[in-house]
């Protein structure tokens, strides 16, 4: 894949458009191929899980009609995903994230419901396991998608390269005038000079991922793109051996019919 300077100066050339653009299109393939990875994996595993338990437990029945309903759920995202992907594919502005929801309250827990639930064949083979920290009370007025979507390339990142029987941790905050969200992992940590290089796409960190996965090193650039559509930030701060904490940074906006308190 060729750098944003070397495909400006093949632009220049006779036929460089065109090899601009098929760039740019496999960049969007790619960020399509990133993000349906972990909801698909997901659907693959509920679905051999419950193969599995339907064998010799009496309440498969009750099991199956939970893992009908997770199926569900993830299904609705892949095809969110597929959606907005379809408008970028074929130019089509996108609606502006960063008001989309404005008038609309999530309860972030389901959020974290949501991002469990695409994570969990990872935790499962991992041994990582997640936590969530939210504050009662507490209600986000952002894109839901988007949102999601960061979450669950940072709550991925932080299961594939974590130390064996490690953990993630994911806090929600609220700090005037932004709200904040922490995804703190355990494991093999970076240097800054890895942490500024992992923000671009097709970064990868140094140590191969846990669960012994090929990535496609887009994740955190996607979180970073989306974070930043939302009118947010995405930061970074880790320490060789100890872990890293991605910190998501978001305005906090109006509830259809009354202010949020800043």
């Amino acid at each position: 894949m060729m750098s944003s300077a070397l495909l400006q100066k093949e632009s220049q050339k006779p036929g460089g458009r065109a090899l601009m653009e098929k760039e740019e299109a496999l960049l969007r393939l790619r960020k399509i191929r990133h993000d349906l990875r972990d909801p698909l994996g997901a659907i693959m595993g509920i679905c051999d899980l419950m193969l599995t338990r339907a064998q010799n437990q009496p309440d498969a029945e009750k099991k199956a009609r939970e893992a009908f309903s997770n199926i569900r759920n993830l299904s609705e995202q892949v095809w969110e995903l597929f959606q907005d992907f379809v408008k970028d594919a074929s130019g089509t502005p996108t609606c502006d994230h960063s008001s989309q929801g404005a008038g609309a309250s999530i309860d972030p827990w389901e959020i974290a419901e949501d991002v469990t639930l695409a994570v969990n064949s990872a935790l499962v083979a991992t041994g990582v396991t997640l936590d969530w920290i939210i504050p009662g009370g507490l209600v986000l007025t952002t894109n839901r998608t988007s949102l999601r979507r960061i979450l669950t390339n940072l709550v991925t990142n932080g299961i594939k390269y974590n130390k064996p029987g490690g953990h993630v941790r994911v806090i929600f905050r609220e700090e005037s005038p932004a709200w904040q969200i922490f995804v703190e992992d355990t494991g093999w940590g970076m240097t800054q000079k890895e942490c500024e290089a992992l923000l671009s796409p097709h970064a990868r960190q140094g140590r191969p991922p846990l669960d012994g996965s090929k990535g496609s090193g887009l994740g955190i650039a996607i979180a970073r793109e989306l974070s930043e559509s939302l009118g947010g930030v995405l930061t970074v701060d880790s320490v060789p051996g100890m872990g890293t904490t991605f910190l998501v940074t978001l305005p906090r906006r109006k509830i259809a019919g009354r202010g949020v308190a800043a």
